[in-house]
């Protein structure tokens, strides 16, 4: 299976993947999230150091259902600034693909989906 799944909440500034995302990439010390407008893609790059837009990862970024939590307003609001469209009170749903060899996870923004909240 090289699909995975990361979540974007506009309301609480909060992005979320699953810890076992990290294990295939090989558990990074730090993550730097990527934006591409024109090629309309989201992305993680693993990284052993920090760099801009990186945060380090810790056991406190690790939720009880083994969920990786990040906030980012300014983020969030990037891509918000590109797609209007976003409801800014919704959990949005991507799905994605590892490029194991660039450590690297990358979302296309056409697969966004709207998440009904008994589901989150």
């Amino acid at each position: 299976m090289n699909d995975v799944i990361i979540s974007l909440d506009l309301k609480k500034n909060r992005i979320r993947f699953h810890k076992e995302t990290l294990h295939r990439l090989g558990d990074p010390n730090y993550i730097q999230l990527l934006f591409n407008p024109d090629t309309k893609t989201i992305a993680f790059k693993c990284l052993d150091k920090s760099e801009p837009m990186s945060f380090k990862l810790s056991t406190a970024t690790v939720g009880p259902d083994n969920s990786v939590e990040l906030y980012s307003s300014c983020f969030l609001a990037r891509i918000q600034d590109v797609f209007s469209e976003l409801d800014s009170n919704v959990t949005y749903r991507l799905t994605g693909s590892i490029v194991e060899s660039e450590r690297l996870a990358f979302f296309p923004l056409n697969t966004l989906q709207r998440v009904d909240h008994s589901e989150v």
